[in-house]
C-alpha cells in the first residue's frame, strides 16, 4: 500500500471491481484530502487498485456502479466505479457525507454543514424534498436496509428519519443523550442502531413499541479499562 498515505477523510467498504461483467471481489475507498485523491484498494492482495484525482475530496459512498465523494467546497463527485467522472453536483458544495438508497443505487442522500438533507438522483436531478431535522451540521448519513435515514449531527444528537416511495420524509425520531457532537450512527439489525460522539461514549439504542428506550449499554473509551455500564432513562450515564 506504498503511496497511498495522507490524511484520510474517510474509509468504505464496498465499491464492487467487475470482470467482464462478473462480481469479482470488494474494494475500499480512501479520501485523501491532502492529495487530492480518491483511492480503491485490495484488502486482500494490499494493493492499489485505482487512484482517482478528486480535489478536497471529505467523505465518500458506493453503490455497485458509482461513487460519491462529497468534497470541501467544490460540489459532489459522482464516478464510475472506473474513476470516470460522471457528474458533479455544484449544489452540493456544502454536502458533508452521502449514502445510497439499499434498494435503488441512482438514488443518494446527502448530509449538509447547516444540518439539512437532500436527495439526488445520479443525473444530478433533485429528487423528493429536502428537509432539516438538525440544527447543525450532519457528521454522518447512512441507509438502514429498509431505507430509513440514519443521521448524527453536530448538535448532540441522532436520528432516523422514515421516507415515502417518493423519498420525502414521514416522520422522525430523535436521539438525545449525548453531551457532545455525535460523530457516527451506524443501523445494525431493524430494531437497534449504534452512536460514537466527541463525549468519549459509544451508545446502543434499542428500539421498542416504535419509540427509542434510554436503557442502552455505554461504553466510555477515555479509560481502556473502563467497565461495561448502564444509561439511564434520562439519558445520564452514572458509574
Amino acid at each position: 500500500m506504498g503511496g497511498v498515505w495522507g490524511t484520510v477523510g474517510s474509509l468504505h467498504c464496498g465499491v464492487q471491481a467487475m470482470k467482464g461483467g462478473v462480481l469479482s471481489k470488494e474494494l475500499v475507498v480512501a479520501c485523501l484530502y491532502d492529495k487530492n485523491q480518491v483511492v480503491l484498494f485490495d484488502p486482500e492482495t494490499k494493493e492499489v487498485v485505482k487512484v482517482i484525482e478528486v480535489k478536497g475530496p471529505w467523505k465518500c459512498a458506493t453503490s455497485r456502479d458509482h461513487i460519491a465523494a462529497t468534497t470541501a467546497g467544490y460540489g459532489l463527485h459522482l464516478l464510475t466505479r472506473d474513476g470516470d467522472l460522471v457528474q458533479v453536483i455544484p449544489e452540493s458544495e456544502d454536502a458533508r457525507c452521502a449514502a445510497f438508497h439499499p434498494s435503488n443505487p441512482n438514488v443518494l442522500s446527502n448530509g449538509f454543514w447547516d444540518g439539512s438533507v437532500r436527495m439526488w438522483d445520479v443525473q444530478g436531478q433533485h429528487v423528493g424534498s429536502s428537509f432539516k431535522e438538525h440544527s447543525d451540521r450532519v457528521t454522518n448519513i447512512r441507509f438502514g436496509s429498509d431505507g430509513r435515514l440514519f443521521l448524527s449531527s453536530r448538535d448532540k444528537t441522532a436520528s432516523i428519519v422514515t421516507l415515502d416511495s417518493q423519498y420525502k420524509i414521514v416522520s422522525c425520531i430523535k436521539l438525545e443523550g449525548h453531551s457532545d457532537l455525535v460523530t457516527d450512527i451506524l443501523p445494525l439489525s431493524s430494531n437497534q442502531c449504534v452512536t460514537c460522539s466527541d463525549d468519549m461514549t459509544i451508545k446502543v439504542w434499542a428500539l421498542a413499541d416504535g419509540s427509542f428506550s434510554l436503557r442502552i449499554l455505554v461504553w466510555d473509551v477515555r479509560s481502556p479499562g473502563a467497565d461495561r455500564s448502564r444509561g439511564a432513562p434520562d439519558g445520564a450515564v452514572r458509574w
